[in-house]
Parts: C-alpha cells; sequence; structure tokens
C-alpha cells in the first residue's frame, strides 16, 4: 500500500510525542484514550487530503506503554507499525541529540525512507495479548521472588549469631525447612 502521510510517535508512560513527517507539525498528547483521539483530530487538520488509511503511524514497540495505543489504533482500523526500537536506531545511525520530540521525527523520517516496504503490524486476539501481558508480570514476579530469596540469604549468613536469631523467623524461602532459622 501505498502511504501518503508518515507520523511518528515517541511513546513513554505518560505521554506520546508525535511528529508529522513532511509537513513538521510536532505535538504531545496524554497516553491514554481521550489523548489518541486529540491526537487523531490534530493529525486531520493538519493532512487534510489523507484519509486514515492514507496514513502509517510508526512507534517503537515499548511493552506495555506502547500497546494502548496500537489496541486503540488496531481497534479503529487505523494502520500502524510498531517496530523493534534497535531497528529504528540501527538504521538512523548514531546522531546528536536526544529528546522525545526529536525521537518522534527520527521514527517518522524512518517510516518515510522506508515507505516502500514498511508493513501494518496486525495485532493478536485480544485473549492473546491479555496471556502476552499475564507471562510478562508473572516473569518479573520470578525474577524478583530470586533476587529476595538470594538477599535473604545473605542477610542471614551475615548476620548469623545469638544477638540476631529472631530476624529470620517471619521470613523463609519455599525451600527452607522449617525451623532452621
Amino acid at each position: 500500500m501505498k502511504y501518503k502521510v508518515f507520523i511518528g510517535i515517541d511513546v513513554s508512560k505518560l505521554t506520546i510525542d508525535v511528529h508529522l513527517h513532511g509537513i513538521g507539525a510536532s505535538k504531545t498528547f496524554s497516553n491514554e484514550e481521550k489523548g489518541f483521539a486529540l491526537f487523531l483530530s490534530w493529525v486531520k487538520k493538519h493532512s487534510k487530503q489523507s484519509e486514515p488509511a492514507e496514513m502509517i503511524i510508526c512507534f517503537e514497540h515499548t511493552g506495555m506503554y506502547s500497546i494502548k495505543l496500537a489496541t486503540y489504533l488496531n481497534d479503529i482500523g487505523i494502520p500502524f507499525a510498531m517496530l523493534p526500537a534497535l531497528q529504528i536506531k540501527q538504521s538512523i545511525g548514531i546522531r546528536r541529540g536526544k529528546n522525545d520530540q526529536i525521537d518522534a521525527q527520527r521514527i517518522a523520517e524512518y517510516a518515510w525512507l522506508h515507505r516502500e516496504t514498511i508493513q501494518a503490524t496486525l495485532l493478536p486476539a485480544k485473549s492473546i495479548l491479555k496471556l502476552q501481558s499475564l507471562l510478562t508480570l508473572r516473569n518479573r514476579l520470578v525474577c524478583d521472588r530470586g533476587g529476595y530469596e538470594a538477599t535473604w540469604k545473605e542477610q542471614k549468613k551475615a548476620l548469623e549469631g545469638k544477638e540476631h536469631k529472631g530476624y529470620f523467623k517471619f521470613i523463609k524461602p519455599d525451600n527452607e525447612p522449617n525451623g532452621s532459622s
């Protein structure tokens, strides 16, 4: 598909910084549904001749921060490309200066430079997205648990002795037998 409007977005926790390639317009919106609606109104105002199907919105896959935007765009049928940050960074090369607006501009430039080959992202079913989120949370909790257990063992070893005897009665990892503290 031939796109006419190339939009780069830098996604962060609270905001999305948007840049329209060729027009040179940039603006910041909130990273929530209300902000996304305002963003699309702003885009329509600045790119009057284009239909939503003629635009491609390009942004880095930033996990839980970008999935809200991706889901919103997917639900209303606007094409977007959610790309790995490393892919964009490697294609642009080393450049000086960095802030969210500059990043949005560089992402829009990336989309324009790759206009012949850029592919719109197809999101998996909502149930799959939910499972992916749950697996990500589980992995984080497993890592955190391992860290706490390692810290517990280090502290227990460092504080051996009668003066610290009661410190470890209230905490014990699953693999530690009762009464061994």
